[in-house]
C-alpha cells in the first residue's frame, strides 16, 4: 500500500513537471514566432511587441529554469532592445548588460553552445567593453562553432568592426581563417587580453 502511494505521488510529480515544461515551450514558441517575424521584416519591434515577447520568455523561464535556450532568447531580446535605443545612451548600455547577464546564465547551463558565446561577444563589443570576457567569448565561439556558418559570420564581422581584435586578444586563429581553412580552429584554447604594458 505504501509503495502504491509513493508511485502515485511520483506519477503526479512527473505529470506536473511535464505540464510545466510543456507550458514553458508554448510560451517560448509564441515569443519565438514574434522574434522571427521581426527578423523576417528586418524591422524593429514596437514597445508593446517587445514587452509581449519578454513576458512570454520570462514565463517560459520561470516554468523551466534549466532550459538554456530561454535564457539565450531573453539575451537576444535585450540586445534587440539596446539596438532600438540611441547609441551611447545609458538605457542602451543597461539593456546590453541585461543581455550579457542572460547569455552568461545560458552559458553556465550549456557551456559549449557557440551561438551564445558569439552573442555574448557581440553584446560586449556593442557596449565597447573589449576585455577578457569579450576575448574569451570570441575564442569559445570559434572553438565550439567551427562548422556553424552563422557563428563564423558573427566572429568575422566582429573582427572587421574591430581590426585590433587579434592584437588585443591573445588567440589564434584570426576569424578570417575560419573561412579559408588555413588554421586549425580546434587549437583555440582560452583567450586573455594581452598585457598592453
Amino acid at each position: 500500500k505504501t509503495a502504491s502511494r509513493f508511485l502515485a505521488l511520483l506519477l503526479v510529480g512527473c505529470a506536473f513537471w511535464a505540464l510545466a515544461w510543456g507550458l514553458a515551450d508554448l510560451y517560448a514558441l509564441g515569443a519565438s514566432r514574434v522574434m522571427e517575424a521581426w527578423h523576417g521584416k528586418d524591422a524593429s519591434p514596437d514597445d508593446q511587441e517587445w514587452a509581449l515577447a519578454r513576458r512570454g520568455l520570462a514565463l517560459a523561464h520561470r516554468l523551466n529554469p534549466l532550459h538554456p535556450g530561454y535564457l539565450d532568447s531573453l539575451g537576444q531580446l535585450w540586445a534587440w532592445k539596446a539596438a532600438m535605443l540611441p547609441l551611447f545612451s545609458q538605457e542602451g548600455k543597461d539593456a546590453l548588460h541585461e543581455a550579457m547577464g542572460y547569455y552568461r546564465r545560458a552559458i553556465a547551463l550549456r557551456p559549449t553552445w557557440p551561438y551564445t558565446w558569439a552573442r555574448l561577444a557581440q553584446a560586449k563589443l556593442n557596449a565597447f567593453e573589449i576585455d577578457g570576457i569579450f576575448c574569451q567569448a570570441v575564442a569559445k565561439a570559434s572553438r565550439f562553432g567551427p562548422h556553424e556558418p552563422q557563428v563564423k559570420t558573427m566572429v568575422w564581422r566582429m573582427e572587421k568592426m574591430l581590426p585590433s581584435m587579434a592584437e588585443r586578444c591573445s588567440y589564434a586563429p584570426k576569424a578570417s581563417a575560419l573561412f579559408d581553412g588555413s588554421q586549425d580552429i580546434h587549437s583555440v584554447e582560452g583567450l586573455a587580453v594581452k598585457d598592453q604594458g
